[in-house]
């Protein structure tokens, strides 16, 4: 009597590798979550993607690696970290400085206008600061920052929520850790309406050179305008010159990383 052979179906994974992924037992790759990395081989085994279609994602003229949608972090694995598979975190930041230097002195986020976003709409009389940041990344990856399970773009204070998981980004980190590109978020506590407020925006460059850091944001005091200024890194008892904050009354800053890339 002849008997059948059954083949397996069920895929085993050995523990995290030295970059966090798990290796398949059976094929050797490892597990990108957007795709397989082949470490025998020393690439990916399918082309890079991005949401946006474009005919080689991520190109960049001036970086012939750029080209080569197959790589790992451009051939320089010892400096870079590609957290899903797809464009590396640190090019999703560099993006999101330079999106976020154009947009200064931009009114989208007028607080007067009603402005539609996201399948969202965001009243006259509000704050849009929380848009801009949301969008400011879309321009860099494709897709919005929104909370995870909702599709939601955040609040100002759900950016500075430990428990609050955003697509996209980090979990808060102290503003210590700041990297440019970063989101940069402070919660105010309770408005007059009893909603948590807040305030967002993007990490453009960080202090040195004895000048404080500077961040986008829409800023409130000038009707919603996206201006670059030293919000987020000014002491807590210095002037205010945006309204945008609470002094020494208001928890610290923090500040989520970009992970690169959505799927």
């Amino acid at each position: 009597m002849t008997t059948s052979a059954v083949c397996a179906t069920t895929t085993h994974f050995l523990p995290s590798r030295s970059t966090g992924k798990e290796r398949d037992t059976e094929s050797g790759n490892d597990y990108f979550m957007a795709r397989y990395y082949s470490s025998a081989m020393g690439r990916f085994l399918s082309p890079d993607w991005s949401a946006k279609a474009e005919p080689v994602p991520y190109a960049k003229l001036d970086n012939p690696q750029s080209l080569n949608l197959y790589s790992y972090v451009l051939n320089n694995p010892l400096s870079a970290v590609d957290p899903d598979g797809h464009e590396t975190a640190e090019e999703v930041a560099k993006k999101n400085v330079d999106n976020a230097k154009i947009s200064a002195g931009t009114d989208r986020y007028d607080k007067s206008a009603t402005v539609v976003s996201n399948g969202q709409v965001f009243k006259p009389g509000s704050d849009k600061c929380n848009l801009y940041v949301s969008e400011n990344q879309k321009n860099s990856t494709g897709e919005h920052t929104v909370v995870e399970g909702t599709g939601k773009i955040p609040s100002a204070a759900a950016f500075a929520d430990p428990n609050v998981k955003i697509t996209g980004l980090s979990a808060p980190e102290p503003l210590a850790n700041a990297r440019p590109g970063d989101a940069i978020a402070q919660d105010h506590g309770p408005g007059a309406n009893g909603n948590e407020e807040g305030h967002v925006g993007v990490v453009v460059s960080l202090p040195h050179d004895g000048q404080p850091g500077q961040t986008a944001s829409a800023n409130a005091n000038e009707g919603g305008k996206v201006t670059i200024n030293d919000w987020g890194f000014r002491s807590p008892t210095a002037a205010q010159n945006n309204g945008e904050r609470h002094g020494a009354a208001s928890p610290p800053p923090v500040v989520r990383h970009p992970l690169g890339d959505p799927q």
